[in-house]
């Protein structure tokens, strides 16, 4: 977990994988393994991620977990000189039950 909020019991979750890693659908495995212990082990309502407008293979992690793109904060992270956009995603307990 990045940060938890038990006030509004939820929780915000990320990965981060190696690149020779990438595209043998391990970022999957683990955001959805992350989903469903914090939903159902730890009890979260509500389970957040935050991924940059312009990784679209995170983005299609999110989606296949069952996330919701539920808007983009621009130029929400600055790397050197550079804005970037973030889109947030967002997943329910009761969204669980698709993935």
């Amino acid at each position: 977990m990045i940060s938890i909020n038990r006030n509004a019991n939820r929780c915000e979750i990320g990965y981060n994988l190696l690149p020779e890693f990438w595209n043998q659908g391990f970022a999957t495995e683990i955001a959805t393994k992350l989903v469903i212990y914090a939903i159902n082990d730890l009890k979260f309502e509500r389970v957040e991620a935050l991924v940059l407008s312009d990784n679209k293979a995170s983005c299609r992690v999110m989606e296949k977990c069952g996330f919701k793109c539920e808007g983009i904060l621009r130029h929400f992270n600055r790397h050197n000189d550079n804005y970037r956009d973030v889109n947030y995603y967002g997943i329910i307990s009761s969204d669980i039950k698709s993935i």
